[in-house]
């Protein structure tokens, strides 16, 4: 558990930006959409290939109560929006 608390630190994204919302459990997508709804974060994309949810990051409380709920986001980067002056960015 503290592992999981340390790396939540380290890769926790700023508010507003993109975060993946990794389950630490069995938190189906619709739990996981369910969540971020009833927590006001913005949904971003859903990465069917990774079988993530990108939402945009709430602030510190929100990113407590993720943790709290059984979810740890991540700082990500949008998977279908590239930058069309170098498509090697995701």
């Amino acid at each position: 558990m503290l592992a999981t608390v340390l790396l939540a630190a380290i890769y926790a994204p700023r508010s507003g930006e993109p975060a993946a919302l990794i389950p630490l459990g069995t938190q189906s997508m619709a739990q996981s959409l369910a969540f971020a709804e009833a927590e006001h974060m913005p949904l971003i994309e859903i990465d069917t290939t990774a079988g993530r949810l990108v939402v945009a990051a709430p602030e510190t409380p929100g990113l407590m109560r993720a943790l709290a709920r059984g979810f740890v986001p991540i700082a990500a980067r949008r998977v279908t929006c590239l930058d069309p002056e170098n498509r090697s960015q995701g």
